[in-house]
């Protein structure tokens, strides 16, 4: 996954964006990662609570937040053959 809106280190993003990526190639599904820490989205795994869930779709709407707080998010591609760790993107709300 690649292309990510809000790019990545964007401010002044709206407290309720919609995350959108490109597709990685071979992908069947994404997993979603996202919090306020970027340690925990870098190692989190899918019992961690900064696990959103898996998706077919290249969107996600993570609802209200915090102005003025950084971001952090990670797409991990998925397939039959195994998952991808994506790289963490960050974004900060206006104040």
């Amino acid at each position: 996954a690649g292309s990510p809106s809000p790019f990545s280190g964007a401010t002044n993003t709206s407290q309720s964006p919609t995350l959108t990526w490109s597709a990685a190639t071979n992908a069947e599904s994404y997993d979603v990662y996202f919090g306020t820490n970027m340690t925990d989205v870098l190692n989190a795994t899918n019992g961690s609570s900064e696990f959103q869930g898996n998706q077919t779709t290249r969107t996600f709407s993570p609802g209200m937040l915090a102005a003025g707080t950084t971001y952090y998010w990670r797409i991990d591609p998925k397939n039959d053959v195994g998952t991808t760790e994506g790289a963490v993107w960050s974004f900060t709300t206006m104040p």
